[in-house]
């Protein structure tokens, strides 16, 4: 009896450890990489256009990475960002590049985050009439974000931290 036991035992013990073995090493491949804004005192992060309404304000850029499995990480620390501007402010200047130095309307850190420095621009110009208001934006900043080979799609950060700047409420950070 002693020796049946000890025989089931030894067995169901290999026989866990295969199942364990068996999911171990399993790898998931990379799928999309996507990027999102959080702006300061924000609890939901933002995809698609996010604007700086404020000289100093701040926007932190949150990369996340998604595997075949269903899962996903924010890999935010190992990205590599690529930040390129279009148009150009209210007053019809191409915008300055985006930089880590303190020449730009823009600067970024390499964790991610997204500060309005001096001297400040206005992306926005005023495209309606004094009966119908409406804004448009003339220029903002491209921000992508390149993980293992994938690049994010885009997120576009128009600014508003020059008086005066029809910076439409809808936005305002």
């Amino acid at each position: 009896m002693r020796r049946v036991l000890l025989c089931f035992s030894l067995c169901f013990s290999l026989g866990l450890t295969a199942i364990f073995m068996s999911s171990c090493g399993q790898s998931y491949s990379l799928q999309s990489v996507s990027i999102s804004a959080l702006p300061a005192g924000a609890t939901t992060p933002i995809v698609g256009t996010a604007g700086l309404n404020g000289m100093g304000l701040t926007e932190n850029i949150i990369v996340t990475a998604h595997y075949s499995n269903t899962k996903s990480n924010i890999v935010t620390a190992h990205a590599t960002f690529n930040i390129s501007t279009s148009g150009t402010d209210f007053a019809g200047n191409l915008l300055p590049p985006a930089s880590t130095s303190p020449d730009s309307d823009l600067r970024y850190d390499t964790s991610g985050l997204l500060t309005a420095v001096e001297p400040g621009a206005c992306t926005w110009v005023n495209v309606g009439t004094t009966a119908a208001p409406s804004d448009a934006m003339s220029g903002y900043y491209i921000v992508t974000a390149t993980y293992k080979g994938l690049t994010s799609q885009p997120i576009y950060v128009p600014l508003g931290t020059l008086a005066p700047c029809p910076y439409p409420g809808s936005l305002n950070q």
